[in-house]
């Protein structure tokens, strides 16, 4: 019911200007904390992954706090060698279905220029994934000052944040604008948004599209009535810790 009343709103919205539509992937939040880190929201085809990343001692680890950090889980280990993996097993493809791609998108902790350059040096190790067009590297969390986005090589792109306005240069290198819906709206996932929620999430969406933007929402509630808003208003990556809840989901609304 969710679905059909935002799907009647949608006349209604300002629609009347032609916008991209996506197909809706996962986004496995936090990723590394689970007990199979990659691999579970892979084998579920989710189209992003999430990974943050911490540069101690020239290596990259992977945790949501400095605590998280422990013997054998780095960048590497956790995501470049099993990624890498795949993409030999599906003959330079990410997925065994040639037309799919999949977005990693790391969540800088510490300072954004040194680990920055170090996450450049360990892709760069990797061609088969940084000179692969069906793999999008994506940086969110601490990232450089706008005006250093070009600065990169090509195979870096950086999360966008959906609230502000960039310039036509650091638009081209990003591909995704992200925004914490706890500022758009105070809903809970019970019951329905308000009337002005709905308009300010298609106002935000539709704006990202006609930029040629994928968009996400993060510190969004993690249930089913939130997955059907979100989707409904054309979202294109839902944001979950709930990896095979959000692929039995999707399983059942296709």
């Amino acid at each position: 019911m969710r679905l059909l009343i935002i799907c009647l709103w949608l006349p209604f919205i300002g629609l009347s200007q032609e916008v991209v539509r996506y197909t809706p992937e996962g986004h496995s939040h936090n990723d590394y904390a689970g007990p199979r880190p990659f691999h579970a929201a892979y084998e579920q085809g989710f189209g992003s992954i999430e990974a943050d990343i911490w540069l101690v001692n020239d290596t990259l680890w992977v945790g949501h706090t400095l605590f998280d950090l422990k013997d054998k889980r780095t960048l590497e280990s956790l995501y470049l060698g099993p990624l890498g993996d795949a993409v030999n097993k599906n003959k330079g493809n990410p997925y065994p279905e040639s037309r799919r791609s999949l977005q990693m998108m790391i969540d800088v902790k510490t300072a954004a220029l040194p680990t920055l350059q170090k996450l450049v040096s360990d892709l760069e190790k990797h061609p088969e994934l940084t000179k692969n067009r069906k793999i999008n590297w994506v940086i969110s969390g601490n990232r450089p000052p706008d005006s250093l986005f070009s600065k990169y090589p090509p195979f870096i792109g950086f999360d966008g944040d959906l609230l502000r306005t960039y310039t036509a240069d650091a638009l081209e290198r990003i591909p995704m604008m992200s925004a914490d819906l706890a500022r758009i709206t105070t809903w809970k996932g019970q019951g329905s948004p308000e009337d002005s929620s709905i308009l300010k999430l298609n106002s935000l969406i539709n704006q990202a599209h006609r930029l040629h933007k994928t968009t996400r929402f993060w510190n969004a509630p993690d249930n089913e009535a939130s997955w059907s808003i979100l989707i409904g208003l054309g979202a294109d990556l839902i944001n979950t810790d709930h990896i095979e809840e959000l692929a039995i989901f999707r399983a059942r609304k296709k």
